[in-house]
């Protein structure tokens, strides 16, 4: 399935149909999970939005989280949608720019515990989403969507994926079968 056939598909299935020209799909990939994605990354010359601070990306470059706009890498999309069920990350949408996304989601590559010791936050690893979300509070998830109206997460079974949205402050669940 191409990728645009699998948004109409995931568009028609949730009954979301109506096309919004101003809306763009983004992936985050994690780099970390395959050598071969940041030689894909290479490959079909996308820009490199990485999540992490320049001084942490130059160390991690390549096993770096990338945030990646879908409508301008058409062809590293279809890879990743042809790589679905091995984790590399996740589709989601977004009226915003690339820029405001990649700041608005630094803010959440660092976790505290409780006792105050900062952790990488794998928030791009679609095995921590499908966890995370649902055990948010209701401004933990407006905080985490911010400028995002969906998230498309494949599940442990690559047959499936879920969509991820809110509706009245509310986190909906939605698990879509391909």
């Amino acid at each position: 399935m191409n990728l645009f056939k699998f948004i109409d598909h995931i568009n028609w299935i949730s009954g979301n149909e109506t096309a919004n020209d101003s809306i763009s799909l983004f992936y985050f990939l994690d780099s970390a999970r395959n050598p071969e994605i940041f030689q894909h990354i290479k490959k079909h010359k996308c820009e490199k939005n990485i999540l992490y601070s320049e001084e942490n990306a130059r160390e991690l470059i390549d096993v770096a989280p990338y945030l990646i706009n879908c409508n301008t890498n058409p062809l590293l999309a279809e890879w990743l949608l042809q790589e679905k069920g091995n984790s590399y990350g996740y589709f989601f949408e977004s009226s915003a720019s690339i820029e405001q996304l990649i700041n608005h989601f630094k803010k959440f590559i660092f976790a505290c515990d409780e006792k105050g010791r900062h952790y990488f936050f794998r928030f791009y690893d679609p095995r921590v989403i499908r966890i995370y979300l649902p055990t948010c509070s209701k401004d933990e998830l407006m905080n985490f969507f911010g400028l995002v109206s969906r998230f498309i997460v494949e599940k442990e079974s690559s047959e499936n994926i879920d969509l991820f949205y809110m509706n009245n402050g509310q986190l909906i669940i939605k698990e879509i079968c391909f």
